[in-house]
């Protein structure tokens, strides 16, 4: 589940659950700033982090700064097209991948493997989020420049190893 969805409704006048909702997460707040013992790592994912309230990104309460997850890049795509083709038992290509998240990817696959057909035959079934939902993708990219950590970047190590996470 997603952070926010899993907060929903926290700084709203709560109605009918008592105030357990708002006690909860100010109880998972102090957890992570305060009680987290050693080792103790939390990860959360969101699909809209501007929906979060503030005291919920602000330094210290996680481990690292929030990352930025965008849609894989043609590289990344290809590789989780192959994991999901040797998953499913299906051969063949999408004609274009751009913009296909992980998702869509695997229910390509899926899709073909249930139809018993080609890729190529089971992408008619697919329309990608970054179709259906340009505007709110092209916002949250925008948001989230000098905000986010981005998922994939290079980091130096002494003076001459570069290494990508």
């Amino acid at each position: 589940m997603e952070i926010e969805k899993g907060l929903a409704g926290v700084g709203a006048n709560q109605v009918g659950d008592g105030g357990t909702t708002k006690r909860s997460m100010a109880q998972f707040l102090k957890f992570l700033s305060d009680s987290r013992p050693p080792g103790v790592y939390v990860i959360a994912t969101c699909n809209n982090i501007s929906s979060l309230p503030p005291e919920w990104v602000r330094a210290e309460r996680w481990d690292a700064a929030p990352f930025f997850v965008d849609l894989p890049s043609n590289q990344e795509a290809k590789a989780i097209l192959d994991f999901y083709r040797k998953k499913f038992g299906v051969k063949g290509n999408p004609k274009d991948m751009k913009g296909w998240s992980g998702a869509e990817i695997s229910s390509v696959c899926r899709i073909a493997a249930m139809m018993g057909t080609d890729i190529s035959k089971a992408e008619d079934f697919i329309i990608p989020v970054s179709s259906t939902m340009k505007s709110e993708i092209d916002a949250l990219r925008k948001w989230s420049q000098g905000k986010t950590i981005p998922s994939t970047i290079t980091v130096t190590i002494g003076k001459n190893r570069a290494v990508e996470i």
